[in-house]
């Protein structure tokens, strides 16, 4: 319990920013053209017709939202945890010995 409340207003903020950033540059990818092209040709039909698509099993209905969740919470989290160990790294290497 003592490791979690050393310094967390830092380890928050860090983790907060990380989690802008990468939503940030979500947003840029969502704005070029690429995106607005996928965008406006809809989903892909695969049998031609309009009306006559599948629907998804109910499972991933549940489980999708889920998994999405964990990759956005997950990827700000890991690029926390790989810049606090290079840091730690170089000021190890630092200090005098």
């Amino acid at each position: 319990m003592n490791y979690l409340s050393t310094d967390w207003f830092k380890r928050s903020s860090t983790l907060v920013v990380i989690a802008i950033i990468v939503s940030w540059l979500f947003s840029l990818i969502g704005a070029t053209e690429w995106a607005i092209q996928i965008d406006s040709m809809g989903p892909a039909d695969p049998h031609g017709e309009k009306g006559q698509r599948e629907r998804p099993p109910a499972a991933l209905l549940f489980i999708l939202p889920f998994v999405k969740q964990a990759v956005f919470i997950l990827v700000p989290a890991i690029i926390f945890i790989g810049i606090k160990k290079v840091v730690k790294k170089i000021t190890r290497k630092r200090q005098p010995a």
